[in-house]
């Protein structure tokens, strides 16, 4: 009979020390588990910020190619403006018609 609780306490402190280790088991991966969504988590922001930062450079393009054509068509209205000028100058320094008193016959 005393052997026989002997082993059974064996038995049962056995059972009870592979019970907490199952348990520290379950908490451990329940604790990994979440490590692991949370590392998730940080990556799909990242690939959020590398999608930003993507759409980000496009748009840098974007303004940089309209700023040279900004730049383009300012010069062009430079140049435009300079030749206005220079023909304003040379059409008042034309001499002018004298005024008729008719009109001009069309043939």
């Amino acid at each position: 009979m005393k052997k026989e609780r002997r082993a059974r306490t064996a038995l049962e402190a056995q059972a009870e020390e592979r019970r907490r280790i199952a348990e520290e088991a379950v908490a451990e991966a329940e604790a990994l588990a979440a490590e692991r969504d949370q590392v998730l988590e940080e990556i799909a922001g990242l690939r959020g910020l590398e999608d930003q930062a993507g759409l980000l450079q496009e748009a840098e393009a974007e303004l940089a190619d309209l700023d040279g054509r900004l730049k383009e068509a300012q010069s062009g209205r430079a140049r435009a403006e300079a030749r206005a000028g220079s023909l304003r100058r040379t059409w008042s320094a034309c001499p002018r018609p004298a005024k008729r008193s008719r009109p001009l016959s069309r043939w």
